[in-house]
């Protein structure tokens, strides 16, 4: 730090040792023994105040006050003596920061100096992300043709946020319209450092103080990202000439406001001619209830229900809620007010199926959420060969209601390719069953129910999908090595293609087959955003997109913007849940991956993958203790070939780390024991060489992984394993082999 005199002090925020009491609020009390208070006095915790006991989190309040000096120019708490300035410190908040201090910095500063250390930052590096985010919100890039004023009074603000409620992104969002207005006028009123995400919760989105836990419920954070999504949709068009700018920072609740001087005449811009999806518009349909004797039946219920979100998801203005999400009320009992609030939509559409013989009978639903009303509700009857018209006449009879509700104008879905044989659609409904499973055995039933229906009707395009989406998923697993999956999933998905270009999940398949195998970044991007613009109701391409080609590339904010946006779709999907949280790893914010891991699992307790990236986070984190009882259990529920490898490689990563080479070296045989039957990625064998200390051991396996083009080398920039290469010509290398630098 340098002093106002030009002095430069050298500081440090460990607990220092003297040998003194102090008579002065400048000196440092010794840690002789327990019980003693320890620290410098105008600088302590309250828990350090109290001799109680103290970690890292003491120095994150330490800053806080240092910080609060440097903008103030005085300290944070102070008083005659030091006895003063211990009770300060833990009965009273310092004055208020000046005005011109930005809202986001002020933030900073409340939350580093909370008196419960469970409610400051949970680490330095939250704090530093925190700090970048915030200068990032009030700086300004100097080839940009705008720059800071003085900050807009109240008044101004609140036109400003008038002017945003009425704009096109935010006119018929209800609910993202009261967020913003909430966090704006709470802010005006000198209440931002109360934004917390369980208050928010509460006043916003009423949830039940009895039962909201927002590690678990993460309505805030997904809201959240929606809003700031809309601001930037709005000040990149509409509102790019605005004097005025509100954001909200990523990492916290509180808005900014800048007013802007703009160079030269305000550009001009032209009313979409739509207005965006409105709040109001979001449905979920729920797995319809097998009323057949034969419970075989199921995959018939599922698939039917799959259908109907398909065909749902291609109506403009329509948000559907995604089938994973959807398909965990599965054999549930349902309360629909519980259903709406989980997966935040205003409708719930449900039914039955019977089946007997030839003759099916399907008896569906629509319900309002708020208050449980049916809204329209029908029975179909007719021949099993008659199946695609009983989809045509359901799916339109549900656009019609939901016409009168709320479209309020002639809406249709795009016109659907009918298989041409009703066997090649049962194989193909089953097949999409089996492939859900997400597990070895379902991938390989599934493919082969898939390949049967191809072979019945070639023209079956979405079979064909589900041919390239097998091979796919065999691949990103390790179940299969890169070569005898990934070109069969490529030329699945091209046939797809050329037999119905409008299918947005083979636009999404091919796209990864670019991303991860082919690694041609551009045109996998390319590929994914048709997939987005053919359907804005597939997560699967919001989830890729993040995952592999965000994150990989270094764009974790990015990445983490587009996952949420996939939950948004899909709120209850482990998968996508988990993968946030490798997001989160991947930009070392261990506290957010944890909590997402647990999020995941409390959806789906035997799922591995929550437990390999929980495993793996710990491991990057230093905590090796939790990092081996994470991935053992996720091994303990992956006991096939799928993903197996991975969770091994990440375990003999964290033993060779942990200084426990012997466990590594036995992680190792049975990595060469699995070889013997079934593939084992260079990858997974890589990690294990740099955690035993081996630079060039690890290089020479991930060399052998980019030549075999592994799925996970798209991977290699952001996995923090091997961070220690990253200055290695050979690394570097590899990541310019892979489009990465």
């Amino acid at each position: 730090m340098v002093t106002r005199d030009g002095r430069v002090k050298l500081l440090d925020f460990g607990v220092a040792k003297t040998s003194r009491l102090p008579s002065d609020d400048d000196a440092t009390i010794p840690p002789e023994q327990d019980g003693v208070i320890t620290g410098t006095t105008g600088y302590m915790a309250p828990e350090q105040v109290r001799a109680g006991d103290v970690d890292f989190r003491a120095d994150i309040f330490s800053f806080g006050a240092l910080f609060y000096e440097l903008l103030t120019g005085t300290r944070a708490f102070s008083g005659e003596t030091a006895a003063d300035v211990m009770i300060a410190i833990m009965n009273a908040d310092p004055a208020e920061l000046p005005a011109g201090v930005p809202a986001t910095v002020r933030e900073i500063v409340h939350r580093c100096l909370e008196k419960k250390r469970e409610e400051r930052f949970q680490s330095a590096r939250d704090l530093a992300f925190a700090i970048r985010q915030a200068a990032a919100a009030i700086g300004v890039a100097p080839d940009t043709a705008s720059h800071v004023a003085a900050a807009p009074s109240s008044s101004v603000v609140r036109a400003h946020l008038a002017k945003l409620s009425s704009s096109a992104q935010l006119a018929n969002a209800e609910r993202l319209s009261g967020l913003l207005r909430f966090v704006v006028e709470e802010t005006l009123d000198g209440r931002g450092s109360q934004l917390k995400e369980a208050r928010i919760g509460l006043e916003v989105f009423g949830r039940r103080a009895d039962s909201y836990d927002p590690s678990i419920d993460p309505i805030v954070r997904v809201q959240m990202g929606r809003l700031r999504s809309k601001l930037r949709s709005y000040y990149s068009g509409q509102g790019a000439g605005d004097h005025v700018r509100i954001d909200v920072p990523v990492g916290g609740y509180v808005p900014t406001f800048a007013s802007r001087v703009v160079d030269g005449p305000l550009p001009v811009h032209h009313t979409p001619a739509a207005p965006p999806p409105a709040d109001d518009l979001r449905i979920a349909v729920l797995p319809f209830v097998n009323m057949s004797a034969d419970p075989e039946n199921q995959y018939f219920c599922d698939g039917l229900t799959e259908e109907l979100i398909n065909r749902l998801a291609q109506t403009p203005r329509l948000r559907v809620v995604a089938r994973t999400s959807s398909f965990q009320f599965k054999d549930a009992a349902r309360d629909i007010r519980e259903v709406g609030r989980l997966l935040d939509v205003s409708k719930v559409l449900e039914g039955s199926v019977r089946k007997a013989g030839n003759r099916i009978r399907v008896t569906v639903q629509l319900i309002n959420v708020t208050d449980g009303c049916h809204l329209w509700s029908e029975r179909y009857e007719g021949e099993l060969t008659d199946i695609f018209t009983i989809h045509e006449q359901i799916s339109t009879a549900i656009q019609r209601a939901l016409q009168m509700q709320m479209l309020g104008s002639e809406h249709t879905s795009a016109p659907w390719a009918q298989p041409r044989a009703l066997e090649a659609y049962n194989h193909y409904l089953q097949g999409r069953f089996l492939w859900k499973k997400r597990t070895e055995q379902g991938l390989r039933a599934a493919l082969d129910h898939f390949e049967r229906a191809v072979r019945i009707d070639p023209t079956f395009a979405r079979a064909l999908s589900g041919v390239a989406d097998c091979h796919l998923m065999l691949g990103m697993s390790a179940a299969e090595a890169p070569e005898r999956c990934m070109p069969k999933a490529a030329e699945a998905a091209r046939k797809a293609l050329q037999l119905d270009d409008s299918l947005a999940e083979a636009h999404a398949s091919l796209a990864a087959v670019k991303n991860c195998y082919e690694w041609d970044l551009r045109a996998a991007e390319q590929g994914y955003r048709r997939s987005m613009a053919l359907d804005s109701s597939y997560a699967t391409t919001l989830h890729w997109l993040g995952i592999w080609i965000q994150a990989p590339t270094g764009r974790f904010a990015a990445a983490v913007d587009y996952l949420e946006q996939a939950i948004e779709l899909d709120p209850l999907s482990p998968p996508i849940i988990a993968d946030l949280a490798l997001a989160h790893a991947f930009r070392e914010d261990f506290n957010a991956a944890g909590m997402y891991c647990r999020r995941a699992l409390e959806l789906d307790p035997h799922f591995h993958r929550p437990y390999w990236f929980l495993g793996l986070s710990s491991a990057w984190g230093g905590d090796f203790q939790a990092a081996e009882a994470a991935l053992k259990r996720g091994l303990e529920l992956c006991p096939g070939a799928a993903f197996r490898s991975r969770l091994l490689g990440a375990l003999g990563f964290a033993y060779g780390r942990w200084g426990k080479p012997q466990l590594a070296r036995e992680i190792k045989r049975e990595l060469d024991r699995i070889r013997e039957t079934s593939y084992v990625p260079s990858f997974e064998l890589a990690q294990i060489e740099i955690g035993a200390g081996n630079p060039a051991g690890a290089l020479a396996c991930l060399e052998d992984a980019v030549v075999k083009r592994e799925s996970f080398g798209i991977f290699l920039k952001a996995w923090l394993s091997f961070r220690p290469l990253r200055a290695e010509p050979r690394f570097r290398s590899l990541l310019a082999q892979i489009g990465l630098e």
